[in-house]
């Protein structure tokens, strides 16, 4: 198994290097000039726009060892495929995680959220991907599985704001944000600015954790279901 780990570490580490690396170069520029408020605007741009890549590039991973015939190698090994799918996710969780400390400044509450959204996007994509993987045509289920997966995460978007619009109004927006006086919370792996008061804050970021911690229950019984499921590889 650890042979397997480290073999799967190796395989899938060297894209993320890259984005590491501009990051910490990123962070101490911005932290040696920090009165150059175009070079802060570009930071902020830049921790979104890669943050939010390294999570499609993740799921394109978890997509490619299932769908394609790239990794089929592990499909030879003793291990099962779903106990090495969960480990690429773990792996990528690890990485993402890893990235997260890179970018911003660490306070354990932002941290403890950040880590339950990770945990949850991940254990809801394989569980997403292993479902539809038992359809016949792998393009119906790739399909169905992007499908889904976009509509669940909107889905449960729209539901946030529904139950909270009369706090955050207008006080929020869609992204991670490096702005001092903004806070970000999380639902599933959609990160959420919001510029409130910090007992309004308090109170949604309880929330949000909560709804995730409950969705991360859902899917990891729905993977003890489905790991049953007799697919033709």
């Amino acid at each position: 198994m650890l042979l397997l780990i480290k073999k799967l570490v190796t395989e899938y580490t060297k894209p993320y290097l890259y984005v590491f690396a501009i990051g910490l170069v990123m962070r101490i520029m911005v932290n040696l000039f920090t009165k150059v408020e175009v070079l802060q605007a570009i930071n902020g741009l830049w921790i979104m726009i890669s943050a939010t890549l390294l999570i499609i590039l993740s799921t394109y991973f978890l997509y490619e060892f299932l769908y394609t015939r790239h990794k089929y190698f592990y499909y030879t090994i003793k291990y099962s495929k779903l106990s090495i799918l969960l480990i690429i996710a773990i792996i990528l969780t690890v990485f993402n995680f890893t990235y997260y400390f890179i970018y911003t400044d660490v306070e354990l509450w932002d941290v403890f959220q950040k880590l339950i959204s990770l945990l949850v996007y991940f254990i809801t994509t394989c569980s997403l991907l292993y479902s539809f993987r038992n359809f016949s045509s792998k393009k119906l289920g790739s399909n169905s599985f992007i499908f889904t997966l976009v509509s669940f995460l909107v889905t449960q978007s729209l539901i946030f704001y529904g139950i909270f619009s009369e706090q955050i109004y207008n006080k929020f927006m869609i992204g991670a944000s490096s702005v001092a006086d903004a806070r970000n919370i999380y639902i599933n792996i959609v990160p959420i600015t919001l510029f409130v008061d910090n007992s309004t804050y308090l109170e949604l970021s309880r929330f949000s954790v909560g709804f995730n911690v409950l969705l991360l229950m859902f899917f990891f019984l729905l993977l003890l279901i489905i790991r049953k499921i007799k697919i033709n590889w």
